[in-house]
Order: structure tokens, then C-alpha cells, then sequence
């Protein structure tokens, strides 16, 4: 282990362990947690985050300056500055306090997926409750997946004359990035992935359908270039492409598993390493999970 992993291992276990103190600190102090739970004084626990410590600096930084400086203007920025800062920590422990959890119920899931816990709040108070949210460490991760994931599931209802615009704005959030364009082809959304290529590489969209109904590797790779997707990825997707060609002309029946499947082999299989494979890996445990799915509900159908 060299010297960067070593240290990087010894900061996440200080956190580990600062976290499991303050737990057992806020489990002695406010008692343990029953239902329904009503968020007291004594509940309400404000952190600063990455945003907050840049601001106490920069307020921190300008008291010296001013003080330093005998600088009546500065001085009265800071401590304006700092009353905002006051004002905020006091509105969002006013938002807090009073509210109370009723219930707390699970969805079901398969093992692998991302759990989900239902949350029902009670406002007993005649002030309204603004931006209330819940989230952990990996909140940010799995909201990213699940909006990858519907904006899948939305192509599917969405119109051939209707993809620019969601391309569009696919684009504007940042979402249109390589690793979204190979789940569309994986999921065999070919039309969608013929008007994302059309929109990246600027070509026509005649050239486009035409290349992804019966061009060759060469063609394609040349068409993928132009479009900035890496050379990494360009196998995978070319696999994927003929398999759903082989489909749509009756040559083949498959599915999403199979066809992530195939695209695995390529890149070498379960062994394979890297985030192209990590990221077909993915493709592949989800289709593997939603069959498993489908086939669990159809033997409770019947």
C-alpha cells in the first residue's frame, strides 16, 4: 500500500470513527428512537458541510483584515455576513423543530438493488415546512442512477419526432454522456441512439440510419469518432448494434441480459476490469434483476 492509499485509508477511518462516537454521544443525550418521533431542541444537530467551512473562512479572513486595517467597511460586511449565516442556522432549526415522524415503511426489493424507506412527516404546526429532505453519504449516487434509469425508461414513450428535444435537453442537464448513450444502445433504444449520434456528430441523419442499418465496423467506428465517444468503447457498442440488427430482421431473439451479456464477452468477460466494464456489469445485474422480477410477480399471477 503506498503512502496516498495509506493516508487516504487512515482519514476514512478516523471519520468511521468520529461518526460512531457522535452517534453513541446523540444516542445518550436525546434517547432512544420510538415511533412517532417528534424532532425536539435537543434533536436538531446543524453541520457545517464544504460550503460551510469556505464561509466561516472567508468571514474569519475578512474580521482579520478589517480589525488589521482598521477598516470600518469591512468589519461591517463581516458581521452582516455573519448574521446571515446566524439567521440561517436559526430559520432552519425553527423548520425543524415541532415536526414529527409517524411511520416508517420499506419496499420491497431484490438483493443487489438500492433499498427505499417511505418517510411520513406530520406538520402539527401553522407554519409551513419548506424544503424538508432526507439523504446519506451515497444519496447523490443512487439519485444519479435512478434518473439515469428513468431517462431510459422515458425513451420509450417518447416519439421519433420528439427525441431532439429530449437530446436537448439531456444536454443542458449533462446527462447525454457516453455511459448513457451505451445503456440506450444496450437497451436497444436504436432509434434514440441514431438521433443522439445525429446530434453529436453533425452529420445527416440519412447517413446515420443508414451507417447503423448496415454499415461496416470501419463505418461505424469512423462514425462513432465524430460523435466523441472513446475507442474504448467502440467494440462494445458495435456488438450491441449487430445483435439488435440480427433481432429486428428476425434472425435472433434477445434481450437486454443477453445482449449486455455479449457485450461483457467483449470487454473480457466477468473478469474484466475497468469503468466500461463496471458500467456493462451494472446493465447486466439490473436486467438480470428486473427478469427476475417479472418472474417472481407471473408465479404469484398464477
Amino acid at each position: 500500500m503506498n503512502t496516498i492509499a495509506r493516508r487516504r485509508f487512515g482519514i476514512e477511518t478516523l471519520r468511521a470513527r468520529l461518526r460512531v462516537r457522535a452517534a453513541a454521544w446523540a444516542r445518550r443525550r436525546q434517547g432512544d428512537d420510538r415511533l412517532p418521533t417528534t424532532i425536539s431542541t435537543r434533536r436538531v444537530y446543524i453541520l457545517p458541510t464544504r460550503a460551510g467551512f469556505a464561509f466561516a473562512f472567508l468571514v474569519f479572513v475578512m474580521l482579520v483584515a478589517g480589525l488589521n486595517y482598521a477598516n470600518s467597511v469591512a468589519l461591517m460586511i463581516t458581521f452582516v455576513l455573519a448574521g446571515f449565516g446566524l439567521i440561517a442556522m436559526h430559520l432552519c432549526h425553527r423548520n425543524l423543530v415541532g415536526l414529527t415522524l409517524r411511520d416508517i415503511a420499506t419496499v420491497d426489493a431484490f438483493a443487489g438493488e438500492h433499498g427505499q424507506l417511505q418517510l411520513t412527516l406530520e406538520n402539527t404546526a401553522d407554519t409551513p415546512r419548506i424544503g424538508i429532505e432526507a439523504a446519506s453519504d451515497s444519496t447523490e449516487r443512487v439519485t444519479r442512477d435512478a434518473c439515469i434509469k428513468a431517462s431510459v425508461t422515458l425513451i420509450e414513450g417518447t416519439k421519433a419526432a420528439e427525441h431532439a428535444a429530449l437530446i436537448e435537453h439531456l444536454r443542458l442537464r449533462g446527462d447525454l454522456t457516453a455511459s448513457f448513450i451505451i445503456r440506450t444502445i444496450a437497451h436497444g433504444k436504436v432509434d434514440f441512439f441514431g438521433s443522439a449520434l445525429v446530434a453529436l456528430s453533425q452529420q445527416s441523419e440519412q447517413r446515420v440510419r443508414a451507417l447503423l442499418a448496415g454499415g461496416h465496423d470501419v463505418a461505424l467506428q469512423a462514425l462513432f469518432r465524430s460523435a466523441g465517444l472513446a475507442g474504448a468503447t467502440h467494440a462494445v457498442i458495435v456488438r450491441a448494434l449487430k445483435i439488435w440488427r440480427e433481432v429486428a430482421n428476425g434472425k435472433r431473439v434477445a434481450g437486454v441480459q443477453e445482449v449486455s451479456w455479449l457485450m461483457l464477452k467483449e470487454l473480457g468477460g466477468q473478469s474484466a476490469e475497468g469503468d466500461l466494464a463496471g458500467l456493462v456489469k451494472s446493465i447486466h445485474l439490473d436486467a438480470l434483476r428486473e427478469n427476475a422480477r417479472g418472474h417472481a410477480l407471473a408465479i404469484a399471477a398464477a
